[in-house]
């Protein structure tokens, strides 16, 4: 290069960094202008900072709205609220004068919608438990997982301090979740019951079937009725609602009708047993009555027990006794019939020989006896 060529690049260089050096300033000096005009026209630099006062009227709505009406749409709203109010206090920039209150109102916020995020938690388990509890019928695990649902609820809302503004509506939560799981334990319990009377009742219908199967009197059949009622009486105590409520309801309808046989069985050999001690009584008369020679008391007490007798079904359970029976009182109902032929013969020939023998003078004196007339002085008559 000549020294005329390097001369003019020299001073084409200093007139590039004299405007580079004016360019640069003006740039710093936009910045520092646009930048100033920024902090000052964030919120709260100047004048009353109405952002926090905003902020304040979302978080006390809140808290009223929470304490009112502490429903889980109002909760969602005071949610809302608490979470603008927050969004309104970060806007306000570290130079304003109301940095400090709107950082400890944002702490205080913070603070708040923690503890009802703790509500929020409480609320979601109950509705978990409540929808759990409303698929009925539960078993017994399923009931026990309902109870420790309220129980977790519960345990949550001790959890809120209770200088907190949600500690009505946390107090008033736990009391209806209290009242729930109690609810839900008295359900559990009876759930245990119902499947200890269904084991009971189907212990009392074997026992029954068992002792109906031996039964031979008219006690076996009371113990047999008994065991029914007894097998009943579980099943009736099953409540609605619960896994074993259906079951028991098949159940009764098939005891009942084994309650309903049983008692017809009681009553057929309580009315068997009724006959057959008849028809014992009128034999015992009968033989009362042969002792004495009351031969036509006998001869009717013997027909009466006969009948009687023999008005015992064959297929019931006197029926083994009252068959040799039945002969008996037959035979011994021949004899005394027999007897009573003689004794109506001895009669009419007593009434003739007493015309005879004691007319105006005595002039005999007889015995009678079952097969021959003797004169008591030994004069045979025929």
């Amino acid at each position: 290069r000549t020294p005329t060529s390097l001369s003019k690049l020299a001073d084409w260089d200093s007139l590039i960094s004299k405007f580079s050096g004016k360019m640069a300033v003006t740039a710093i000096s936009a910045v520092l202008i646009l930048g100033g005009i920024y902090m000052l026209t964030r919120p709260c630099v100047f004048g009353e900072c109405q952002e926090i006062i905003q902020a304040q009227k979302l978080a006390d709505s809140a808290a009223i709205t929470a304490i009112s009406s502490p429903t889980e749409p109002t909760i969602i709203k005071v949610r809302q609220q608490l979470e603008q109010s927050q969004t309104i206090l970060e806007t306000i920039p570290r130079w304003s004068k109301s940095h400090q209150e709107a950082g400890i109102l944002l702490q205080e916020y913070q603070k708040k919608s923690q503890e009802l995020e703790t509500l929020v938690q409480a609320i979601k388990t109950a509705d978990r438990a409540t929808i759990a509890a409303s698929n009925y019928p539960l078993t017994v695990a399923q009931w026990q997982k309902v109870c420790q649902l309220w129980q977790n609820a519960i345990a949550t809302l001790t959890t809120i301090p209770k200088q907190s503004i949600f500690q009505a509506p946390a107090k008033q939560k736990q009391r209806e979740y209290e009242n729930n799981l109690t609810q839900s334990q008295r359900s559990l319990a009876a759930e245990k019951k119902a499947i200890y009377s269904l084991k009971s009742a189907e212990t009392q219908a074997k026992l029954a079937k068992e002792q109906q199967s031996n039964a031979q009197s008219i006690t076996d059949w009371q113990l047999v009725q008994k065991s029914w009622q007894a097998a009943i009486l579980q099943l009736q105590a099953i409540a609605p609602k619960t896994t074993t409520y259906v079951q028991a309801q098949q159940l009764l309808v098939i005891y009942k009708n084994y309650l309903i046989k049983a008692g017809n069985r009681l009553q057929e050999t309580e009315s068997v047993a009724q006959i057959y001690g008849q028809a014992i009584a009128q034999a015992k008369l009968a033989k009362a009555a042969e002792l004495k020679n009351q031969w036509q008391s006998a001869v009717t007490h013997w027909r009466n027990a006969l009948t009687a007798i023999r008005q015992v079904p064959l297929n019931s359970l006197f029926a083994d006794k009252a068959k040799p029976l039945a002969i008996l009182y037959f035979l011994s109902l021949g004899q005394s019939e027999k007897k009573l032929q003689v004794a109506i013969k001895q009669e009419a020939i007593s009434g003739q020989l007493k015309k005879i023998c004691q007319n105006s003078i005595k002039i005999c004196d007889y015995y009678i006896g079952d097969n021959s007339i003797k004169d008591r002085k030994s004069t045979r008559l025929n």
